[in-house]
Order: structure tokens, then C-alpha cells, then sequence
């Protein structure tokens, strides 16, 4: 979160807990649906290859926190959750643009123009703007976060890695579950869960979560500050068509706020302040008198369906989904009662994506003896949308007192400045991306296994840029000129991975990889001229070699997971701030030559004595 607070749990107050004893007794669901071994290590089962398998088969870095790990530790966003794993960092001073790293490796720019170089997926749909998606992590199951490219299983932007949250299913069984917790700064949270089947067939699942912190920097003349509050609701069903199709369709919303404040100046002269204001100034960064209560508002909507067929050669899945994204915020750029210059942006978007996958059984088609076990699928993925930037410098800007005055030298008396300069800033995208991957696993020996995989991925992504200067020729303009810039970038790429596994015994495992992970070309979303817009960044790549050890000892009391690994990428793409004439800065993305990243991650976990 990007404000500090100390929570305390208030016991998991169950609003449900009665009902949800009783329904449980009566229809005694199945000790695995509720109950773990207090004397052993959760062994999590995930779906990082696309196939459920224990957390510690997987020859991957890969970190899991399951359900009750996550309702233990009282974890409410993707910031508490990931300040006990290794190699992530997930940077929230800014709620509305956080900032995810996976073995060092990041964006700190999040706009429609460039593409996060780790990617977030819920429910196996990939999230294009994670801005509020991991805000309040409700009736989750588990959480799987992946270390080092995923290039071919999950595709585009995971150059650095890939977090898969996965939501919680209607259960075969009536149980509800409510929480709630507080703390300071007026923080607090709750949520709840009701789920259960609705006939024999078909089951559902509603939960919903709330939170509210208040901020640190206050508004004296709206009463507004910069906190934040969070609201999340999903719904799910769950359809037995027959005995081996299953369907499921789900819907979710988000809603994110935070106030949204520039700091205070202190006595230093107001930048682009027109002469005639008085610049008394009571030196408290952290509260003012603004001329517009600033806020950033972020709704995040989210429709999917799948069909999942089990059959004795083979399992395919079908997914469907749509994404709808809006943002809006509003910023007193020059933080006082002054109309200098204020900020207002809009950022709508549309996400469509459709896979569908094919995946080997247990003794099916092209197993050799169950020898082999394989996945294959297609997958689509649209976005398109577009933002608006807006910059007025008001009727207190030195802008206005020159259009009213002329230019210096000045003599009195001046005339009142009463025309305001908007000037803004519109890019625009549609990116069509088609893939096609296949990964297979042979068992060389009853030790040894070879894995084989590639991913083959084009994107065609079509980019407009207009820029309208409000007055042009008025001098000291945000945007120095009007145009309209038409583009388009077309990639391909095919990311391959290799790997060795060795399993000497039934709870050790030896693995050696070598992958490569891609990232699709950015534009520019800040351009000031049409130079600057029409710059368009390569493709970013990289080659990534890892050896680990995933190990469990003592009767699955210790756990022990290391992990070396080197990243070699080329063509990193980087946030850059340049100078434009007449002293303006704007920042762009650009490519970096090359880099290298090398590291060894080290996870252990121990039962001391049950519960601990």
C-alpha cells in the first residue's frame, strides 16, 4: 500500500460462523477441503504448466501461498503478500501505476503505450493494467508467483516473470466465511464469502471486500486527503453439463480511489505563477488550499467463461474473456489555492482474449506408457483504447498575464488575466497478438526427464498520436504544437526452453533450464513533437539460464529451494527523461544496448512443532 498502517486482526469475525458450522457438520465435506497436516508443509498444488502438479515438481522458481496462508497472515494486496518472497518487489508509492520487479527486472511507466515486463494473470487471463486488479486479493485460493521469463506457457510481457492468482470455485457444500480488520490511520477492511451448490449440477460463489485508509496530505478547502479505499465483488458459477464438460462463468469489478495531491511548496517562488498573485505560502508540505481536490479513480470489470472437458486421451479447455478498464484523474499540479496549472487525465480501454488448450491424461493419446505428457494451444488477445492528457494553465499563470499583457518589459497597469491554455495529449492503440505454443516432458528414465517447448507469438499493434496546443504562438506552452501522428509495428518472435530434471529420490529434484522470454514494442505516450512520437521502441529479449534444487527432509518438516540463475537481455527497454527547447523535460522509452542480470535465491521453511 502506499500509506503505512499497523493493522491488528480482529479474530476473523465471522458473520457466518454458526450457519457455516452447522452446514459444514451436516454435510461433512471432505477432511482435504478443510483441514491440512499441522505436523507437515503445505504441499500446494499449482497450475503453473498448465496441469495441476505439486508446487515442489515443478522444475521452476516458483514461490505458491495458498488460501489459508493468505487468511492467516490477515494479507489484503499484492504489497503484503509479496514482502516475504524472494526476487519480487512490488512498489506501490503510486496506487494508481505500481510498480512490479521480479528479479530486478520491472517498468516503472505504466500508460497505454508500453507493456509491464511482468505480467499478472487472474484465473489464467492476463491482466494488460494490474493498476487495482491486486488491490484487495478476495477469496483467493492461491497465489503462484514465477520467477525468471515464461515465454512459452504464458506468452508475452514475462520477461522478468509472471504472478497467477487464482480465484476460489463454487464449492459442493454450503459454507460462508466474513473477516474484518482495523489499525491506524484510520484503516480498516472487511469482506465475506458465500458459497454452495444451487442443484445437484450447478454451484455458486459470491464474495466481496472493502477497505479504506486515510491518507497523509489534506485539502483544506474541499476536506478531501490522499487516502485510499478499495472495493472488490466477484461472482462465479459452476456448471456440470455432463459428467466429463464442465462450465464456469464468472464476473468481477474493482474499484479503486485515492486522493490525489501534489505537495505543498514550501517559500520557494511558484512555478509559472503570473506576478499579480501574492505568493504567501505557510511552508506545510503536507496540507494546503488547492484550487481542485485531486483524485485518481481506476474500475476494473472483468467477464470470463470456460468449458473444460475431461477425457481418457486428452483434456481441452476453452477460455473466453473481456476486460474493461477506466481510469480518471485530476492533479493541482501547482499545489495551492492559485489557478496555475491543473492536470485531468482519462484512460478507457478494452481487453479481449480467447484460448484454447489441449493437454495429455494419465495413460492417453501420444503417452508412450506415460512417458510423455504434453500441452498444446492457441491463443488470441485484443486490446485497444485510448488516453487523454489534459494541462490547463489557469487564469493565475504567468501564460494568462502574458496574453493579457504582452511581453516585458511590463509597466503598470496591468490588465486582468481572464483566458485559461488547455493543451493535451491523446494516444491511442489496437494491438492484435496471435500465438501458438506446445511443451512437452520425456521421461529419459525413471530419473531423468527432457523438456521441450516454444512459443511462436506476432503482434500487429496500430498507434495514432494527436497533440493540440490550446493557443499556439503563446509562449511557455506544455505542448508546443498541434499534429497527428498514424503508425503501426508489426513483431514476431519465438521463445524456446530447453530443460534437464533429475530426481534422485522421491523429494529431491535437480533441474537445469535455458528459456527466452520476450517483450513487444513500446510507443510513446508523452510526446510533445512529432519526432518524439513517432519513436517507437524494438522489441525487448532475453536468454535466461537457471540450475535449482527443490527439496523436502524430515518427513516434509524442512523445505529447501535454491535457485542460480543468469538473465542476458538485449534491447531493454527504459524510461528516459529528455530536454526539450525552451527547457521543457519529457520522459520517453527508449532501448538500452544490453544487460545482465545474475543472482541465486535461497527458500526455506520449517514445521518446528505443529502449528509453528
Amino acid at each position: 500500500m502506499s500509506i503505512f498502517a499497523t493493522r491488528f486482526v480482529l479474530g476473523g469475525v465471522s458473520l457466518f460462523a454458526l450457519l457455516n458450522a452447522q452446514a459444514v457438520l451436516a454435510q461433512n465435506p471432505p477432511a482435504s477441503e478443510g483441514e491440512t497436516d499441522r505436523n507437515a508443509l503445505e504441499d500446494i498444488v499449482v497450475t503453473a504448466q498448465k496441469r495441476t502438479e505439486s508446487v515442489q515438481a515443478v522444475p521452476i522458481s516458483i514461490s505458491a501461498v495458498s488460501s489459508a496462508e493468505l487468511q492467516a497472515a490477515a494479507t489484503t494486496d499484492l504489497d503484503e503478500l509479496t514482502q516475504n518472497i524472494v526476487g519480487i518487489t512490488y512498489d506501490t508509492t503510486s496506487a494508481a501505476n505500481p510498480e512490479l520487479y521480479i528479479r530486478g527486472i520491472g517498468t516503472n511507466r505504466r500508460d497505454i503505450g508500453s507493456d509491464p515486463s511482468s505480467a499478472v494473470y487472474i484465473d489464467e487471463i492476463y491482466q494488460p493494467r494490474f493498476s487495482n486488479i491486486l488491490s484487495g486479493l478476495v477469496d483467493i485460493e492461491r497465489v503462484e508467483i514465477l520467477r525468471g521469463p515464461q515465454g512459452t506457457l504464458f506468452g508475452r510481457n514475462t520477461i522478468g516473470g509472471a504472478i497467477s492468482a487464482t480465484t476460489a470455485d463454487p464449492s459442493s457444500y454450503f459454507e460462508g466465511r466474513a473477516q474484518a480488520s482495523g489499525g491506524n490511520k484510520d484503516y480498516y477492511s472487511v469482506g465475506g464469502t458465500v458459497s454452495g451448490p444451487l442443484t445437484d449440477r450447478i454451484r455458486a460463489r459470491f464474495s466481496a471486500g472493502y477497505s479504506d485508509i486515510e491518507g497523509f496530505m489534506f485539502d483544506n478547502v474541499s476536506g478531501e486527503d490522499n487516502g485510499i479505499s478499495n472495493f472488490t465483488v466477484r461472482g462465479k458459477l459452476s456448471f456440470d453439463l455432463t459428467n466429463n464438460l464442465e462450465f464456469k462463468l464468472a464476473g468481477s469489478y474493482a474499484r479503486n480511489k485515492q486522493g490525489f495531491a501534489s505537495l505543498h511548496p514550501g517559500n520557494l517562488p511558484l512555478f509559472l505563477a503570473s506576478p499579480l498573485i501574492t505568493q504567501s505560502i505557510d511552508g506545510d508540505p503536507y496540507r494546503g488550499d488547492y484550487s481542485i481536490p485531486g483524485m485518481n479513480d481506476i474500475k476494473h470489470t472483468q467477464f470470463d467463461g470456460r468449458f473444460m472437458w475431461k477425457g481418457n486421451e486428452a483434456t481441452v479447455t476453452v477460455i473466453g474473456s473481456w476486460i474493461g478498464f477506466e481510469q480518471s484523474a485530476s492533479q493541482d499540479s501547482d499545489g495551492t489555492a492559485f489557478d496555475i496549472i491543473e492536470y485531468r487525465g482519462t484512460n478507457n480501454t478494452d481487453t479481449y482474449s480467447a484460448e484454447v488448450r489441449v493437454a495429455s491424461t494419465d495413460g492417453g493419446f501420444a503417452t508412450f506408457d506415460d512417458r510423455l505428457t504434453w500441452v498444446a494451444g492457441l491463443y488470441y488477445f485484443n486490446d485497444a483504447g485510448s488516453e487523454v492528457q489534459e494541462f490547463t494553465l489557469g487564469t493565475d499563470s504567468l501564460v494568462s498575464f502574458l496574453i493579457a499583457n504582452g511581453a516585458p518589459p511590463f509597466t503598470p497597469p496591468f490588465n486582468t488575466p481572464t483566458v485559461a491554455k488547455a493543451d493535451t495529449l491523446n494516444p491511442s492503440i489496437d494491438l492484435t497478438s496471435i500465438a501458438a505454443y506446445a511443451q512437452f516432458t520425456y521421461d529419459i528414465t525413471n530419473k531423468l526427464s527432457l523438456t521441450l517447448g516454444g512459443r511462436y507469438t506476432r503482434d500487429d499493434r496500430d498507434y495514432s498520436y494527436t497533440s493540440t496546443n490550446g493557443l499556439p504562438g503563446v509562449p511557455v506552452p506544455v505542448v508546443p504544437m498541434s499534429f497527428t501522428v498514424l503508425g503501426n509495428v508489426t513483431n514476431n518472435s519465438f521463445d524456446p526452453k530447453v530443460g534437464l530434471q533429475f530426481k534422485p529420490m522421491d523429494d529431491v529434484l535437480f533441474y537445469a533450464s535455458y528459456s527466452q522470454g520476450y517483450k513487444s514494442a513500446a510507443i510513446q505516450a508523452n510526446a510533445t513533437s512529432p519526432a518524439i512520437a513517432g519513436r517507437v521502441t524494438d522489441p525487448e529479449s532475453v536468454d535466461a539460464y537457471e540450475i535449482g534444487l527443490k527439496s523436502d527432509f524430515l518427513d516434509n518438516r524442512l523445505r529447501v529451494n535454491v535457485a542460480g540463475f543468469v538473465n542476458k537481455f538485449q534491447d531493454l527497454q527504459v524510461r528516459r527523461v529528455v530536454t526539450l527547447p525552451g527547457g521543457f523535460a519529457t520522459a520517453i522509452i527508449e532501448n538500452a544496448a544490453s544487460s545482465t542480470i545474475k543472482g541465486i535465491e535461497v527458500e526455506t521453511s520449517a514445521i518446528l512443532t505443529p502449528g509453528l
